[in-house]
């Protein structure tokens, strides 16, 4: 038996050299199962060993983020994050040494079929893409280096037209988000010295609507420090156990958060600073040997409207949605 414990602050994000994925959440538990509450207009400083410092800004979801200008990360400086509430409580991440060390991706995909078995004890097969990595190690000071690999989609959806007086066509969504979250892939390079990695399974996508127009694919190679790699260690032990009596229990992971003025409260999360490289490739539906599902969103006048699926109808921003075409895109 445990009691649930409400009121703690979870803090979480991370910054890394290519921009991509950088924000903060941070949030306050409650009694109630799986719920947290966003903690807003909170002062979000990065700021490193030499004295510069760069805001961050908050959004209603506790989502904090870069404004106009964001943080100029040099391998071999700390960062950490320095954040203030509206009730006056101060919380810091401990400093982070950016790595020297880079993992350069070469990555490939192969579309396939793949079984499992459902809760039910049903066979069936899944049609899926499978991207691959090969890394290859740039360390120019010959340190101790630890990796992390995630791979975001970004894809676009055209909502459903439906006839109008005006004869307008509705603006195409652009959601972006990252694939497989509980497939956390790290290696421990510590007291290794090796120029590439063999290959690895980095991200398996469904073959589904999303393919049947372009569809991008963003590797993200991070290059982390021992700390952030075995707070992920043990995220990964803690979110993927097999469920055996052998299993760990369910425990609290230990973060780099702490209040400044109460050493004694438990702050949960992890602010990261990664040196990242990315690799990035799209695909078109002629790509897939399987076909590809339609996604329900042509319009048909003889549906009610209700039976259209909700991404056909509204841009959700806080699902990942926006109406802004991506600049690669």
């Amino acid at each position: 038996d445990t009691e649930a414990q409400g009121d703690q602050i979870v803090i979480f994000g991370g910054i890394n050299t290519v921009g991509i994925g950088e924000q903060l959440e941070i949030y306050q538990t409650s009694t109630i199962q799986n719920r947290t509450f966003p903690i807003v207009g909170a002062t979000v400083t990065v700021r490193d060993n030499f004295g510069s410092q760069t805001r961050m800004f908050g959004d209603a979801f506790g989502v904090y983020k870069f404004g106009s200008s964001r943080v100029t990360l040099i391998p071999g400086r700390e960062y950490f994050i320095d954040i203030v509430l509206l009730n006056g409580k101060r919380y810091q991440s401990r400093p982070q040494v950016l790595p020297t060390a880079r993992a350069i991706e070469n990555v490939s995909r192969e579309f396939k079929e793949e079984e499992s078995v459902t809760e039910d004890g049903v066979l069936i097969t899944n049609r899926v893409m499978e991207i691959t990595g090969t890394t290859r190690v740039d360390n120019p000071n010959n340190e101790d280096f630890f990796f992390r690999w995630a791979v975001q989609e970004t894809y676009v959806l055209r909502p459903t037209d439906f006839p109008d007086i005006f004869s307008s066509v509705p603006l195409p969504f652009y959601y972006t988000s990252f694939i497989n979250p509980q497939r956390i892939t790290l290696f421990d390079g510590e007291g290794i010295r090796l120029n590439e990695l063999s290959s690895k399974v980095l991200g398996v996508r469904e073959v589904d609507y999303s393919f049947l127009d372009r569809h991008y694919f963003t590797t993200l190679s991070h290059s982390i420090t021992k700390e952030a790699y075995d707070f992920w260690n043990q995220v990964d032990v803690l979110t993927n156990a097999s469920g055996s009596i052998f299993d760990l229990p369910p425990a609290r992971i230990e973060g780099n958060f702490f209040n400044v003025n109460d050493p004694d409260e438990i702050v949960l999360g992890f602010f990261e600073v990664a040196n990242t490289t990315l690799d990035r490739f799209f695909t078109v539906v002629s790509d897939s040997p399987f076909p590809v599902p339609e996604s329900g969103c042509d319009f048909d006048p003889s549906d009610s409207f209700k039976v259209y699926p909700e991404f056909c109808l509204e841009c959700i921003p806080e699902d990942g949605c926006s109406l802004n075409r991506p600049p690669f895109f």
